[in-house]
């Protein structure tokens, strides 16, 4: 009975080591295979993805914030320049408009003064006449065209002014500076010109004024020569 018992003891323990080598061989295979995949595998399969993936998206939001105040600031400077480039183009020809307005309305003076003293010369002063004629025709033209360039210079002056704003809530306090710049640079010379044009206005004025006594006056003695 000892010799069977030992060969029964002896199949059993074969069998149990065949069933722990194929166990081992499975756990290898396996071992094996994720061994294939995990080499296979890209490397950010092999870090936790969850976090990485969290904190990516949250960097990308905050360079993208980033971004649009670059942006935003960027453009408020661009709308500034551009703002400003237009009001100095209409404070530019506001200015010529001015100009030129001084110069006839001085011309219109010096020929209306010119008139006076040659009441009694006929050719003399119809001839002048002519030539204010002409001048004043030309002044009304050159006031059409002040009243449309100041209506420009408004409308750029409000816009400038609503761009300085913009610039300055978006943070971009420098074109705000630039912009409060230009508007004070427009007003000075707008300020400089008008003084300009006032002054022949008032002088005109004046002239127009004694125009009409010396005239009246004028009429009245050659009424009373002839009568």
């Amino acid at each position: 009975m000892a010799a069977p018992m030992k060969i029964l003891n002896l199949a059993n323990f074969a069998r149990k080591c065949s069933l722990k080598w194929r166990y081992v061989q499975r756990i290898g295979s396996n071992c094996n295979r994720m061994r294939r995949v995990v080499t296979a595998a890209p490397f950010g399969v092999l870090i936790a993805a969850t976090p990485v993936v969290a904190k990516s998206e949250k960097d990308d939001e905050m360079q993208l914030a980033l971004s649009n105040k670059r942006l935003i600031q960027n453009a408020a400077l661009a709308t500034v320049d551009a703002s400003s480039a237009m009001l100095n183009q209409a404070v530019m020809a506001l200015i010529l408009v001015e100009d030129e307005y001084t110069k006839v309305a001085k011309e219109l003076t010096a020929t209306i003064d010119y008139s006076l003293q040659n009441l009694d010369n006929e050719f003399a002063r119809m001839k002048a006449w002519n030539k204010i004629n002409d001048f004043r025709d030309t002044l009304s033209d050159l006031k059409i065209k002040r009243e449309h360039y100041e209506q420009i210079v408004e409308h750029a002056e409000k816009l400038l002014n609503t761009a300085a704003e913009a610039a300055f809530v978006s943070g971009s306090e420098y074109a705000s500076t630039v912009a409060g710049e230009h508007l004070y640079s427009a007003q000075v010379k707008k300020e400089i010109q008008r003084r300009e044009t006032e002054r022949a206005e008032r002088e005109l004025q004046a002239m127009e004024v004694k125009s009409i006594k010396m005239t009246s006056k004028h009429a009245e003695k050659q009424t009373k020569q002839r009568g």
